[in-house]
């Protein structure tokens, strides 16, 4: 291949890697936009019921406190003696 043509081909990669960051930041900034939104409308719900509006934070699982992690521990090593690796312990996690 031409040298020219090489040149051209790493000009036309670097515009698309420029359009896909431009393309990337717009639809950052709608999906902002979109969450104000949301955010205001839940306001004024909020206001006209007289409710607190909600957080919307994901549900997490309540920490497991080393003592238990160490009763698990010892329990899954007494019912294997030769070890778990790490993929069977994830098995069995689920």
């Amino acid at each position: 291949m031409p040298q020219d043509a090489l040149t051209q081909i790493q000009e036309l990669e670097t515009r698309i890697q420029q359009l896909r960051a431009v393309q990337l930041d717009e639809l950052k900034a709608r999906l902002h936009a979109a969450r104000c939104e949301v955010s205001e409308l839940e306001r004024e719900l909020a206001k006209l019921t007289g409710q607190v509006p909600t957080a919307n934070t994901p549900v997490r699982a309540p920490r497991t406190s080393s003592e238990e992690v160490r009763r698990l521990i010892l329990k899954a090593l007494a019912e294997n003696p030769t070890g778990l690796s790490q993929a069977e312990v994830a098995q069995r996690r689920g």
